[in-house]
């Protein structure tokens, strides 16, 4: 049975495309129409697109949103990043 371990067990004839999705928990601060501020224990590069799931456990409301800015502040000895976001018709603007 020697290299049992070390073989291909399974190999995909034709690749696939896939998107891979990380889950990072949040702290909403404020929301307005075109802002969300938030609370975050990761950056995000200014730019970004991604989608954020805001709900209760029964009903969570996915908006896509922009990164507008990312500040490291400390918060209760932790360091964390507040992220300020365009959703809506805010991501069609160029903030700073």
């Amino acid at each position: 049975m020697s290299g049992r371990r070390n073989s291909v067990r399974y190999q995909l004839s034709v690749p696939r495309e896939g998107e891979l999705v990380v889950a990072h928990d949040i702290i909403l601060e404020s929301r307005t129409e075109s802002e969300v501020l938030v609370l975050s224990d990761a950056p995000h590069p200014r730019g970004q697109e991604l989608t954020l799931d805001l709900g209760a456990a029964v009903s969570v409301e996915g908006i896509r949103a922009r990164v507008l800015g990312c500040e490291p502040i400390v918060v209760d000895g932790s360091l964390r990043y507040r992220l300020r976001f365009a959703i809506g018709d805010g991501m069609k603007r160029d903030d700073a």
